[in-house]
């Protein structure tokens, strides 16, 4: 993942169901990248950061731009690589967790409206305790790697 991404990137629109005691979440260096040609299923990177005392689960992530939104891992079995898909990820606290290329990442099936490269794309990030964080970021095109 780009680490070269400013903060100033991450869009946190609204925190919800976070009382004085809930755990103090951020999410920085988000790609959403467009799908592959003649497919519908784009792919979205970030970290999640928890400043918070307790741990926090992301238990789903949302769009009114997509159908669905999948939380994915990587694993290597008999040497091949698969997609497994995760219903819960855990953010310890004083933690982050990264969604990466070749590890945890989401999928994003169904686009509803026509994917423009540049346009933002805004994902809704469900935690257990009740918070919401709303972030966005452009479409990226993909890399041609000829």
């Amino acid at each position: 993942m780009n680490r070269s991404l400013p903060w100033l990137l991450v869009f946190a629109i609204s925190v919800l169901g976070c009382g004085e005691s809930g755990p103090d979440l951020a999410i920085s260096d988000i790609q959403v990248v467009a799908p592959v040609p003649g497919r519908t299923a784009s792919v979205a990177y970030l970290t999640v950061h928890n400043q918070g005392r307790k741990p926090a689960a992301l238990t789903s992530v949302s769009s009114s731009q997509f159908a669905r939104i999948e939380m994915h891992a990587t694993i290597l079995k008999d040497g091949v690589a698969r997609m497994q898909a995760l219903d819960t990820v855990i953010v310890d606290a004083k933690g982050t967790v990264d969604f990466a290329p070749g590890g945890r990442h989401l999928m994003l099936f169904e686009p509803t409206t026509g994917l423009i490269p540049g346009k933002n794309i805004s994902l809704a990030l469900h935690f257990d305790t009740g918070a919401i964080l709303t972030v966005e970021a452009p479409l990226k095109t993909r890399i041609k790697t000829d």
